[in-house]
């Protein structure tokens, strides 16, 4: 009987041994996937954002295409050099609107705040 029981332990110890391999090998080619997965999905996204940049480019393109053909007939010039040059007509009469910046300053003191947070402040309430 003890010459049974020493030829079982011998076959078993490379069956365990071979377990343990094909459990490291699992595992390794489970890890692997996913990382395969990720990349593939951060692909994908990235995929989607340079085609997002392609289609806004091509509508950058499709409106610098019509200001062009705008600027090249004579009316588009002709709008073109009233706004940035405030090119005027011989009988015509150019007015420049200026925005009232002291409307702005006057809910402003000297400390650079708003009055009502200046009141809330002496209140005790503060931010």
């Amino acid at each position: 009987m003890r010459r049974t029981q020493g030829k079982r332990k011998q076959k078993t110890w490379p069956w365990q041994v071979g377990l343990v391999l094909a459990l490291i090998f699992a595992a390794t080619a489970v890890t692997r996937a996913g990382m395969v997965f990720f990349q593939a999905r951060t692909a994908f996204r990235e995929t989607g954002a340079v085609d997002d940049a392609v289609v806004e480019r091509e509508r950058e393109i499709r409106e610098l295409e019509t200001r062009i053909a705008k600027l090249k007939s004579g009316e588009g010039l002709e709008m073109e050099a009233r706004s940035r040059l405030n090119l005027q007509k011989p009988d015509e009469e150019v007015v420049i609107i200026v925005e009232d910046k002291k409307q702005e300053q006057a809910a402003v003191d000297e400390t650079g705040r708003p009055w009502w947070k200046n009141m809330l402040g002496w209140i005790g309430i503060a931010w």
